[in-house]
């Protein structure tokens, strides 16, 4: 799986360009250096910063009922909270836990304020099934994976509205995950409100949590020609951040990718 972050403040050509000239070299790269080494150990907070982030987590997602470290197929591996549905929050919630160790470099002229830590988060529905068929748990945990390791390994920075594409050609992931890309949003709590930057104890570190909602090809485009507030505004107030590879498509649906 290939992985390209698009700014969504460029022209569709600039970013084309961009991502065809640039990113797939530095890209072919990192991704060739992840393969080939020791595993990345990201998760690097020290113990009362994590202790921090964890309590953050519970009081604004949920109590994690596990903690367990991930090494996917790249050798990459990080840490990830996952909290169970419950009646009132009816959602698997996976989140990385060390992304924010990394302080990620935000450039001097970017016109908008930008958290320099960030997490992860994933919101999966009730009843997500593992699938031998389509390794969707095995593309989840890729995909949070991927947006933990990009900052630190490309030297770059992610934030709000930024987009990702899975592979170079901008196809989707498989003919069952139709999706070619994400997007992270402003990630939403269990009260339904914005979850806002913690404020690590006796430091000057804030972290961010980030949502990850994958796009179909023509959501992606809309998003690149548009805004994503824009592409937002289609989904409507009630979008439902939960990963559904079966959900409605907001802007038209292709059969001949």
């Amino acid at each position: 799986m290939r992985f390209i972050t698009i700014s969504t403040t460029l022209s569709k050509g600039q970013k084309i360009f961009i991502g065809a000239v640039i990113f797939l070299i530095a890209f072919g790269i990192t991704l060739q250096y992840i393969k080939e080494s020791k595993a990345v150990i990201i998760s690097t907070y020290l113990p009362e910063e994590k202790e921090a982030i964890t309590h953050y987590i519970e009081q604004k997602y949920g109590k994690p009922d596990t903690i367990y470290q991930i090494l996917n197929s790249s050798k990459l591996q990080f840490d990830v909270a996952k909290i169970r549905p419950t009646e009132e929050f009816p959602y698997f919630v996976i989140i990385s836990i060390g992304a924010g160790a990394y302080k990620m470099e935000i450039p001097d002229d970017c016109y908008v304020s930008i958290t320099d830590r960030a997490e992860y988060v994933i919101y999966l529905p009730m009843d997500w099934n593992s699938n031998s068929d389509t390794n969707l748990d095995s593309w989840v945990y890729e995909t949070l994976g991927l947006a933990t390791i990009f900052p630190p390994l490309a030297n770059d920075w992610t934030g709000v509205g930024h987009t990702m594409l899975y592979n170079e050609d901008w196809n989707p992931v498989s003919d069952t995950i139709k999706f070619n890309s994400y997007i992270l949003l402003e990630s939403k709590g269990k009260d339904g409100q914005i979850v806002e930057p913690v404020q690590l104890d006796n430091s000057d570190k804030a972290v961010a949590f980030y949502q990850i909602f994958p796009l179909y090809p023509e959501e992606l485009n809309y998003t690149m020609e548009n805004s994503y507030r824009e592409l937002l505004g289609l989904f409507g107030p009630d979008m439902d951040y939960a990963i559904d590879i079966n959900r409605k498509n907001y802007c038209g649906y292709k059969t001949d990718y």
